[in-house]
């Protein structure tokens, strides 16, 4: 696996890899203290849901979407499977 790409200065700027979606906060922070071991910038942002909590993890900012892209490959490779791309603001 490629070195990380790094993360863009501005906190809600650039693009960001969401590597899962959790009911469970324990799981959600195990997952972001994976990448985080691997050197990506992760988070974990509590959103509502139907039945509760929902805690979605993501990686980033990237300054680019081909950052973000090498970023989403390593997430897979580390076995999350759905993890997506999108641009700050769009999620």
């Amino acid at each position: 696996v490629a070195a990380p790409a790094r993360p863009a200065a501005a906190a809600d700027a650039g693009w960001y890899v969401q590597i899962g979606s959790f009911s469970k906060p324990d799981n959600a922070q195990a997952a972001a203290a994976r990448m985080r071991a691997l050197g990506h910038a992760g988070e974990v942002r509590a959103m509502p849901g139907r039945s509760g909590a929902i805690h979605r993890v993501r990686i980033g900012p990237y300054r680019s979407r081909e950052s973000a892209e090498a970023a989403r490959r390593a997430a897979e490779a580390q076995g999350f499977r759905g993890a997506r791309v999108a641009q700050a603001g769009s999620e």
